[in-house]
């Protein structure tokens, strides 16, 4: 006999088949032998098969939507990640460029700094200039009277009619010196600026020695006399 569901031969008077497992009934069967002449098949044996194919459907279901979440999981997982990383890129870009902006500050701050230390110290000049410039206008008009600096004769002179000392100099050397032997006297016109004393306790001779210190900034006249001419002369000191 062939069974009605494969179509496999099996024994005669078979209650199932050895093949694919399919029941058939006990009297009311008619199966169809090596002549096949056609059997029927009861429906229990239908309805067990179909209820056997139900897990394997199920399980396929499950597999497939399985398949389905995991798939959808790395597509999302690979954007996350695609996104993370063009985020951690913007991040890093931002601080690179906070970092060379920082730098940038930095030195436009140290460049403000210094140009306001120059322009301090430009404008203490300038105070300081501005402050020579008032008694150097006042020594221009010294300077271009009809007193004679440094000579009064041939005969009587000094080796320098204007001195220029440092406030910080410390003492200068002026030397007189006359053809006769007289006496040298001295007059300073403003102490405040530079005192002088003589080198010597004698002065009396042809040529001797006047010791002139800076005491501040300014200017000031020392007068030269002595008692063999009646002209005097003068010498103009300048304390920088």
């Amino acid at each position: 006999m062939f069974c009605p569901k494969c179509n496999s031969e099996i024994p005669d008077g078979s209650l199932f088949c050895t093949a694919c497992g399919c029941r058939f009934q006990d009297k009311s069967a008619s199966v169809t032998e090596n002549s096949g002449e056609p059997f029927s098949v009861s429906s229990d044996s239908v309805s067990v098969r179909k209820k056997a194919n139900i897990p394997a459907i199920i399980l396929g279901i499950l597999l497939l939507a399985s398949i389905a979440v995991l798939v959808f999981f790395f597509s999302e997982n690979s954007k996350l990640s695609d996104e993370n990383a063009a985020h951690l890129n913007t991040i890093h870009d931002r601080e690179t460029k906070i970092g060379f902006l920082e730098r940038s500050v930095d030195a436009k701050t140290k460049e403000i700094n210094d140009l306001r230390d120059q322009t301090s110290s430009d404008a203490k000049e300038i105070a300081a200039l501005s402050e020579k410039d008032e008694y150097f206008s006042d020594l221009m008009k010294v300077l271009s009277s009809e007193e004679k600096w440094g000579y009064a004769t041939e005969n009587f002179h000094v080796d320098k009619g204007v001195m220029v000392i440092d406030r910080f100099g410390g003492m200068q050397e002026l030397k007189l010196f006359s053809t006769y032997y007289t006496t040298f006297t001295f007059e300073v016109s403003d102490t405040n600026v530079c005192i002088a004393k003589w080198s010597d306790e004698d002065w009396i001779n042809k040529d001797t020695s006047v010791f002139v210190t800076p005491v501040s900034a300014g200017y000031a006249t020392i007068t030269f006399t002595n008692d063999l001419y009646d002209t005097s002369f003068k010498v103009l000191v300048i304390v920088e």
